[in-house]
């Protein structure tokens, strides 16, 4: 019986972005803002991390539509090695996310109950308990919620049909926050100091791991060519199979 989902994962961006994915070999992680709700209390943070769907080529073009039409497919076989995971799709009315997030919550008040311990071990033990836990939260979603895109906000969106898989940075990462508050990337100046402490952060691949590249449209496929026959640190195989993966958005709009 064939899987209901597909070996290959889509990130969609910019064409800026695709050509910086395709300079670096790899993936800038981002601050990306999540709200959770839970039945009218909104949990929001910030957490380093890429994005991807678990969709179908048939299944992209209501997705292209929110997210733009320039992307790159991966193997699945390549996220799996690199540690990337499905998001836990959570209902704000269910007792899972209430007791999750209040759980949260408390043990980071009986932390900041404990910096004034002398026993440095056990208050170690609690910050690092505490961040595990949390770390689950930069994988949950809610199932359907606000969906804001370009100042438009549709308000019963299910964000369970994009079935996003994630990476994020570890939490020990070297000066990298695991979580900024919303403030601070509505902060244009503090935005920025995040970005730049991200800079040497790459969610790297190969070549043969990349099995689409997708532009919006025909007339974007000649300039992509010309993008990949430049990159200097390729080599010709390596070009000719970027090149032979390269798909319009309007061709998979038009035949899937």
């Amino acid at each position: 019986m064939q899987s209901p989902y597909p070996d290959i994962l889509f990130h969609f961006t910019k064409l800026a972005g695709l050509k910086a994915i395709l300079n670096d070999q790899g993936f800038r992680p981002g601050y990306s803002t999540e709200t959770i709700n839970n039945n009218g209390a909104d949990r929001k943070f910030a957490a380093p991390m890429v994005s991807f769907c678990d969709l179908r080529l048939s299944e992209l073009p209501t997705h292209m539509r929110k997210y733009g039409k320039f992307g790159i497919g991966m193997t699945k076989e390549w996220a799996l090695i690199n540690g990337l995971n499905p998001v836990a799709y959570v209902n704000k009315n269910s007792e899972f996310t209430n007791n999750l997030l209040h759980g949260l919550q408390g043990i980071h008040s009986l932390l900041t109950a404990a910096t004034g311990l002398t026993d440095y071990a056990t208050a170690n033990q609690l910050n690092k308990d505490y961040m595990n836990l949390m770390n689950v939260q930069r994988y949950i979603k809610n199932y359907e919620g606000i969906l804001e895109r370009k100042n438009k906000k549709a308000k019963h969106y299910r964000f369970a049909d994009e079935r996003e898989w994630r990476y994020v940075l570890p939490l020990n990462s070297v000066a990298v926050w695991p979580f900024v508050p919303e403030s601070d990337i509505n902060d244009p100046t503090k935005k920025q100091t995040h970005k730049d402490l991200l800079e040497p952060y790459r969610l790297t691949y190969n070549v043969s791991d990349v099995k689409y590249i997708i532009v919006a449209a025909e007339r974007n496929v000649k300039p992509m060519r010309e993008h990949i026959e430049s990159l200097v640190n390729l080599s010709a195989p390596d070009k000719e199979h970027l090149l032979a993966r390269i798909l319009t958005a309007a061709q998979i709009e038009a035949d899937m």
